[in-house]
């Protein structure tokens, strides 16, 4: 994503309506970094990451290259003091059974999860909080996207984060387990799914993480003993957005956006890869950003140049007349001459 220009969110960063009010994201499992959105909108930023490592809060808070407006908080999130919580964190024995754990066990070091069960001492001591609460107790009054990785527990902080997702949140990016304990409030998608669903988003993307069995070891994708490039799907990310180009999606969501998570959420299609539903959102809300963009123009800044540098008006032109021309498979896959 590093290398790619986003001409849309460029032109326009510097509106006021998108200056109004800050992109806020919330990182939560930030170890390594702050999330690669902190960057992208640098300038109007405050992102917030949380991690349980008390040593990486401090490196990250005291790094060179923190991204301005960037904070990091050594703080335990949880759910909702009201909910049933299993004690450990949903788990499926996938993983034990795996090529990566068998390699991590001949190398005699550990999981993440391991990791994480086997330092439950030295982290009962941390303050304690949810997602909510914390935004309140900092007097953050919207937060834009939420990113969660924490090895097993990201469902019960979603469920303590329910005023924010049906309030102000525009999109998450969620670890999930796609197989394991059939708990309710287990870490499984399905139940992630579920919450999103009744909070007025849908999933738009999934990258999905593949194990091995270690009876039969594959290639992994990466230098460390983890995931597999063939194998039981067994882990996910799942990537959530409100679609707010939907018809109906204020009377059946009761989530009226403003101008400013309108810009945001086009901004946040660029940058995952959906300019077509940016676009939608543009198409739906004309009337209220042309009285202070060029929407048109927009729109060309969204259109992909697969097939040459077209405007919005041509691509579309081009593919009305391959479709009358029954040229259907063709389309997007050649250069055209203007």
């Amino acid at each position: 994503m590093t290398t790619q220009h986003f001409p849309f969110y460029q032109s326009i960063k510097s509106l006021s309506q998108f200056q109004q009010t800050p992109f806020v994201l919330l990182d939560v499992g930030c170890h390594g970094g702050l999330h690669p959105l902190g960057r992208h909108f640098a300038g109007n930023l405050v992102g917030v990451g949380f991690d349980l490592e008390k040593d990486e809060i401090a490196r990250l808070n005291a790094a060179a290259d923190k991204p301005r407006g960037a904070g990091f908080f050594h703080i335990k999130l949880v759910g909702p003091k009201h909910a049933v919580e299993p004690a450990d964190a949903p788990s499926s024995d996938i993983i034990e059974r795996s090529s990566g754990y068998k390699a991590c066990t001949m190398l005699g070091v550990y999981s993440a999860q391991h990791i994480k069960q086997s330092t439950v001492a030295e982290i009962t001591m941390l303050q304690e909080m949810t997602l909510d609460e914390f935004t309140k107790q900092k007097n953050l009054t919207h937060v834009d996207f939420i990113k969660t990785d924490t090895d097993g527990f990201d469902f019960p902080i979603l469920k303590g984060a329910e005023d924010l997702l049906s309030k102000t949140v525009l999109g998450l990016q969620v670890e999930c387990a796609i197989n394991g304990s059939q708990s309710d409030q287990s870490n499984l998608w399905r139940n992630t799914d579920k919450l999103m669903q009744m909070n007025g988003f849908s999933l738009f993307d999934m990258r999905v993480f593949r194990y091995s069995r270690a009876v039969m070891p594959r290639a992994f994708e990466g230098h460390d003993p983890a995931q597999t490039e063939k194998g039981q799907i067994s882990w996910c990310d799942a990537f959530y957005f409100r679609d707010l180009g939907a018809p109906d999606y204020e009377t059946r969501t009761g989530f009226v956006p403003t101008v400013e998570q309108m810009l945001k959420q086009a901004a946040l299609f660029e940058y995952f890869g959906f300019p077509d539903c940016a676009a939608e959102v543009l198409i739906k809300y004309k009337t209220r950003l042309a009285a202070f963009m060029d929407v048109d123009a927009a729109l060309n800044a969204l259109t992909p140049q697969d097939m040459g540098n077209l405007n919005y008006k041509e691509y579309m032109g081009v593919f009305d007349r391959m479709v009358n021309t029954k040229q259907i498979y063709p389309f997007g896959r050649i250069k055209l001459q203007k």
